[in-house]
């Protein structure tokens, strides 16, 4: 036999083995044989499917799945809440308003400090940001602060928003200032003197040199009907 035809033979035996099908070669390794060949030919494959297919269902789920929906988030101007006792307040509070609590969020946020007579520009462009783009609903302050405030036109009027029963059985509790298009005082704040609930989550309420806390609504509101049920919780335990 020539040597060309010995080559051609060869050649034919060896696609005849290539040609033989996955389940063939299977059962013909042995077990150490197709953990190699699965390492080999499969197991990068399976990884790149498998970050493929959790990176998709990521984007989907963040892109479509259910969000987190604000319900008031308010601002506490130099005073610190026992954080433990917020919570409780704002859980009771979300009960009393028969809202589910599943991705319903409710914030009192007392990282913020401001001292009128020097205020910070820092802070002052965060809070504008933050009213009038409608994302605060509350803000909680000494009466003095409140007052600063309502004249910088970061709170609305009170008498517009709160229930005419509640506003007058609270109007010795009122705060007082006037904006540049108001012809007398208006009402852009009430006092938590009064309040038992502010008064039991608030650290140093008793202790920040007798300035005393109040609370009105952001301008801009989102959740203005909520914010102004919570100034009737803290008041009054009710909604």
């Amino acid at each position: 036999m020539s040597k060309k035809q010995t080559l051609s033979d060869n050649a034919s035996i060896y696609q005849k083995r290539e040609d033989i099908s996955e389940r063939e070669k299977w059962s013909q390794m042995s077990k150490q044989e197709k953990w190699q060949y699965f390492r080999d030919y499969y197991l990068l494959k399976l990884i790149i499917l498998i970050f493929a297919v959790g990176f998709t269902g990521y984007v989907l789920y963040t892109t479509f799945g259910p969000r987190d929906t604000p319900e008031l988030y308010g601002v506490v101007f130099n005073d610190q809440l026992n954080s433990e006792k917020r919570d409780t307040v704002l859980t009771n509070f979300r009960e009393a308003m028969a809202i589910p609590e599943k991705r319903h969020i409710f914030t009192l946020d007392d990282t913020f400090t401001l001292n009128p007579e020097s205020p910070d520009v820092t802070t002052e462009q965060k809070i504008t940001t933050y009213a009038y783009a409608g994302k605060l609903d509350i803000i909680i302050a000494e009466e003095t602060t409140i007052k600063y405030l309502a004249e910088g036109q970061y709170l609305q009027d009170l008498t517009q928003i709160l229930p005419s029963d509640f506003y007058s059985s609270n109007t010795d509790q009122l705060i007082f200032a006037k904006q540049e298009e108001d012809t007398s005082d208006v009402a852009y704040g009430i006092s938590l003197e009064n309040s038992a609930i502010y008064k039991e989550m608030s650290v140093n309420y008793n202790y920040n040199g007798g300035k005393k806390m109040a609370i009105g609504v952001a301008v801009n509101s989102d959740h203005r009907d909520n914010a102004v049920q919570f100034i009737k919780y803290l008041l009054s335990g009710k909604v």
